[in-house]
């Protein structure tokens, strides 16, 4: 076939909206990763301290039923949210003091 008669090639852009969609894809994926990682970090700060938290203080029986024994803030939470985990005096079915533990 002489070259006049062979159909013209396709220059030009090739699949540019693929390329968009996988930069998109990419970003999106990246941020997740950002986010969960920041999560677990946070985890893996706050496990240190739980063992500590939850050892029954002297004293945690003393005191009225509701009252607080012991709280602190939680590190590691989703941004903008504050939490706390508490300790507070309560009694079992037995009408006996008990420390009680809770995220609030």
């Amino acid at each position: 076939m002489p070259p006049s008669d062979r159909p013209p090639r396709r220059r030009g852009r090739r699949h540019p909206h693929w390329i968009a969609f996988f930069a998109a894809l990419l970003a999106g994926v990246a941020g997740f990763v950002a986010v969960g990682e920041a999560r677990l970090i946070g985890d893996a700060v706050e496990q240190r301290n739980l063992a500590a938290f939850y050892d029954q203080p002297a004293g945690a029986l003393d005191g009225a039923p509701g009252s607080l024994v012991r709280s602190e803030e939680l590190t590691g939470v989703p941004f903008e949210a504050r939490a706390w985990r508490v300790m507070y005096r309560t009694t079992d079915v037995h009408g006996a003091a008990r420390p009680v533990s809770s995220p609030s």
